[in-house]
């Protein structure tokens, strides 16, 4: 999971990342120091849960968690306050969660693993709108978002923490989604894994070469070669599907 810690003291920030580690040692975390550190950060490289303090300088968490729920990309906001005073403010802005400090480690698990069934949710809720190849998905890209329909998505390749999205037509564009989140979209539509770094769309696959390792896709007018792994063709012609 990716969160975001923000606090304006360093010191807050350590303890939160060492509360962090405790109840998920395989975390990625960022730091930021304001709510406007934080807003620019998640709309460069977006994250799956938001972990701040009630105060911040400037604006506080509530104007925060506001306005994260305005973005395309719906991040749970997790708010650690002295008292319960603002609880019925956070409510009302729609925190996904209020921490009393000191947090336990058992609470902040509790609100992470609730966070992973909301995301969880949220895949599901598109795999059930993904219902032809007409139908549009949504990948967040460098400068914002963009709508894909399916049947234009011809492979899906990773570029360090980001993922090249290639076209039929030949553009391509940079999501700021990695493979696997990608992958997990994609994963109950045709669309297979042809090694650890590419996917592609199985409508596009025009042969699979075995001595050579590559897998040719037909864009609009020419084939595109892609390295495929030997054992990704022993799974796909045991699925049946090329």
């Amino acid at each position: 999971m990716r969160i975001a810690i923000v606090d304006g003291l360093l010191n807050r920030r350590l303890e939160y990342k060492s509360l962090i580690g405790l109840v998920d040692e395989h975390a990625e975390i960022s730091e930021c120091s304001s709510a406007e550190d934080a807003l620019f950060s998640i709309l460069d490289q977006p994250v799956d849960a938001i972990l701040c303090s009630e105060i911040l300088p400037f604006r506080n968490a509530f104007e925060l968690a506001r306005v994260v729920k305005t973005l395309p990309e719906q991040i749970p906001v997790i708010v650690v306050a002295e008292d319960d005073t603002n609880a019925l403010t956070a409510i009302k802005v729609g925190v996904f969660d209020f921490l009393l400090n000191p947090v336990a480690p058992s609470k902040l698990k509790l609100s992470l693993e609730k966070i992973a069934r909301y995301h969880t949710r949220q895949l599901q809720h598109q795999r059930r709108n993904l219902n032809d190849f007409t139908t549009k998905i949504k990948l967040n890209t460098i400068h914002g978002y963009k709508l894909i329909p399916l049947g234009e998505l011809a492979f899906c390749q990773a570029d360090g923490s980001y993922t090249i999205i290639g076209y039929s037509n030949g553009d391509t564009d940079l999501s700021s989604y990695n493979l696997g989140k990608i992958g997990a979209i994609l994963d109950e539509y045709q669309f297979a894994r042809i090694s650890r770094s590419c996917i592609v769309n199985l409508r596009k696959v025009e042969r699979i070469d075995r001595r050579d390792r590559l897998c040719l896709l037909r864009m609009d007018n020419e084939l595109r070669s892609l390295k495929v792994s030997l054992k990704q063709i022993d799974l796909l012609e045991e699925k049946q599907i090329l």
